[in-house]
């Protein structure tokens, strides 16, 4: 006999099977962005760290996954790329470049230097260094030389280097404002708004030449003017320095006079003198040894 109440048993099941589900995945109401009483961002993430605990296994047999691909695409690269060729690749900061591979190191900087546009981000100094000490026959990027590995290490996703870079910078920056003036030009160069390299160059411009080396082909720039402390401090020591000297030229004044002076006295006063003096200025007057010549 039916009578229209509701299961209530049949609920408590229900309720019972989420809560193993989630118990059993390691991912709980928070790890689904459900709403909680957790207000800042540190005490969100501390919430749900559990859950990152919880599904550690499946990061990880993602990770061991990802490492076994690259080792059979390792095996293959000596097969595939086995003649000379330029190949394209990707920096950490998002920009390409072109990189010779399976030649020889003079082979390699003719052509550098021959399309120093196409090979942009190549250091032609290193390559022609290179060739220099191992000669122009030296094996350059052989890719059927050697050994390789993979490593996979796991964290935060993001979609490029470099935005993971500008999100290291910019709390970096938050902790320590005075990051700002030794590596300004870093924390612009790798945000994504249209004229963030602009800024970075600007930035760059305005910072110590020993911090920001200059590019390939551009001229270093000058030094930079001493602060007005430091001119200040240099322009009182000269003041001091000549100072100096003029007390120097007053005390070879008095030394003549006494000097003068001692010659013209005769008799015991003219021989006392002398001595006196043969005492307290004998390496500057003449007469032998640094002495007076005593007149008879």
């Amino acid at each position: 006999m039916s009578t229209g109440a509701a299961p209530v048993a049949v609920f408590e099941q229900i309720g019972q099977a989420k809560q193993a589900i989630k118990d059993t995945i390691g991912m709980f109401g928070e790890d689904l962005g459900q709403p909680g009483p957790q207000l800042s961002g540190r005490a969100i993430m501390l919430r749900q760290k559990p859950g990152d605990v919880g599904t550690f296994a499946f990061i990880d047999n993602l990770s061991r996954s990802i490492a076994h691909c690259g080792r059979v695409i390792n095996e293959m690269i000596p097969e595939v790329y086995d003649t000379q060729r330029d190949m394209r690749i990707r920096n950490v900061d998002d920009t390409e470049t072109f990189v010779p591979v399976n030649t020889t190191a003079g082979a390699a900087l003719d052509v550098v230097m021959a399309n120093p546009e196409q090979y942009a981000g190549l250091d032609r100094r290193k390559l022609a260094r290179l060739a220099a000490k191992n000669g122009r026959n030296a094996r350059y990027n052989d890719l059927t030389a050697g050994r390789y590995d993979v490593v996979v290490t796991t964290g935060p996703s993001y979609s490029t280097q470099r935005q993971e870079a500008a999100q290291s910078l910019e709390r970096l920056v938050a902790a320590y404002p005075e990051i700002m003036r030794i590596a300004g030009d870093l924390v612009y160069k790798f945000q994504d708004f249209l004229g963030a390299e602009e800024i970075a160059e600007r930035i760059g411009k305005t910072m110590p030449p020993n911090l920001v080396p200059p590019k390939e082909g551009q001229l270093p720039l000058p030094p930079s003017p001493p602060p007005p402390q430091l001119l200040v401090k240099m322009e009182e020591m000269k003041v001091k320095q000549a100072q100096l000297e003029v007390e120097k030229e007053k005390l070879k004044v008095q030394k003549l006079r006494a000097l003068k002076e001692a010659q013209e006295t005769t008799g015991e006063v003219r021989t006392m003198l002398l001595d006196i003096l043969n005492e307290v200025f004998a390496p500057d007057v003449p007469g032998g040894q640094g002495g007076l010549r005593r007149r008879k």
